[in-house]
């Protein structure tokens, strides 16, 4: 019933070095964590809606690709600085949208192959940049993205015909690498391997496909293939749009729900004067869980009838809670006809939090799987 925030965790101290063997192996440990980033159904479905549309616009004009690929670079470093890098699947969104940016823009640019060749000196410095940076995700995104680049340019020295293939066959194993490194919990494969391997494929092929489209496909299937590109990317940008309006009326929400589920027994009874009720109230635990309460209702105490295990000092709580107030959570649908003024007795379970907070901490809880919670008018007493 514990709910661990991660919101003042320093990016510094999610990322690690792992020891397998006594053989030290970097991992980025962002991907590990299921940390909760209140925007994350904003911005996801957002920066996935640009990236389609890019793309979309690169099919349709790509004798245009290297500045719609400069755009997409610039957009992808926008999205870096919107979300925090342990929102690790929307940072992937936009390292995505640099890459194919800089693989666009590398195409372009290394077309003559006496220049492509200076692009081998980029692939080394990314290779480098990623071995030197593997703890830090920033650096790993500047490496990754340099090396892309210098592969991009460098595919020019490779014969025009068989790029598209080696790309194909390339990004098919780097993606079958990260589906097995997911499947196996060996990450640091994923992200030294897998990504590498993959976006150097896209980036080998792209290179190649003029080649294929003018002198081996033929219209026909240049059409088709733009068409279920196009039939694609539309699934994709309204599936993008329905999660964004659902998480804009709230219907989705990022926060996990919290439910009470332990059946226990009522251990503590208070009496005392309500002094505030609040129907289908939510209460948010530092924006990572949240529960509705039928009702919440406030009671000052004015006597301590009976106290269980789970108040600790017995003697002590007992002494500090009269003439306090204290939060009832109610959590049945049937809410008690109480108003403000009245004297009544609650009968719960007072959940004292071990170690994490969670919704239901520091409230005498009244829950229906807690036997003989209850909240109960005295005013005829």
């Amino acid at each position: 019933m514990s709910v661990i925030c991660f919101s003042d965790t320093p990016l510094g101290k999610l990322l690690k070095l792992w020891q397998i063997n006594d053989v030290r192996s970097f991992m980025l440990i962002p991907m590990m964590l299921a940390a909760i980033y209140t925007s994350a159904l904003i911005f996801g479905p957002a920066f996935v809606i640009v990236l389609a549309v890019c793309l979309a616009l690169l099919v349709r004009f790509p004798s245009v690709r290297s500045w719609i690929g400069a755009a997409m670079v610039v957009f992808g470093l926008i999205e870096f600085s919107l979300v925090p890098a342990w929102v690790f699947w929307i940072f992937c969104i936009g390292l995505v949208t640099v890459v194919v940016g800089t693989i666009m823009v590398a195409s372009a640019l290394f077309s003559d192959q006496k220049r492509a060749r200076a692009a081998i000196i980029a692939v080394v410095i990314g290779i480098i940049g990623i071995l030197l940076f593997a703890q830090d995700i920033w650096g790993f995104a500047l490496g990754l993205v340099t090396l892309i680049f210098g592969i991009a340019g460098a595919a020019a020295l490779l014969p025009e015909q068989r790029r598209a293939k080696i790309g194909l066959v390339s990004a098919a194993v780097g993606f079958v690498v990260i589906l097995i490194s997911m499947y196996t919990n060996f990450l640091a494969l994923a992200f030294f391997v897998g990504l590498e391997v993959m976006f150097s494929g896209i980036s080998v092929g792209v290179s190649g496909l003029p080649y294929w489209t003018q002198k081996r496909s033929g219209g026909n299937a240049i059409r088709r293939l733009r068409k279920s590109l196009y039939a694609l990317l539309a699934v994709v940008v309204f599936s993008s749009a329905l999660v964004f309006s659902l998480r804009a009326t709230h219907a989705l929400r990022e926060e996990l729900y919290n439910d009470w589920s332990l059946k226990t027994t009522a251990d503590a009874t208070v009496r005392g004067v309500v002094t505030g009720i609040y129907l289908n109230y939510e209460v948010n635990c530092y924006g990572y869980s949240y529960h509705v309460f039928p009702a919440l209702i406030i009671v000052n105490v004015t006597e301590v009838v009976k106290v269980g295990e789970s108040w600790m000092d017995l003697t002590e709580e007992s002494e500090h809670w009269v003439n306090e107030n204290m939060t009832v959570a109610y959590d049945k649908p049937d809410v008690p006809s109480v108003t403000v003024g009245q004297r009544v007795e609650a009968s719960g379970y007072f959940d004292m939090p071990i170690e994490d907070t969670w919704s239901y901490s520091y409230k005498l809880v009244i829950a229906a799987e807690i036997a003989g919670s209850y909240v109960a008018s005295l005013q005829g007493d």
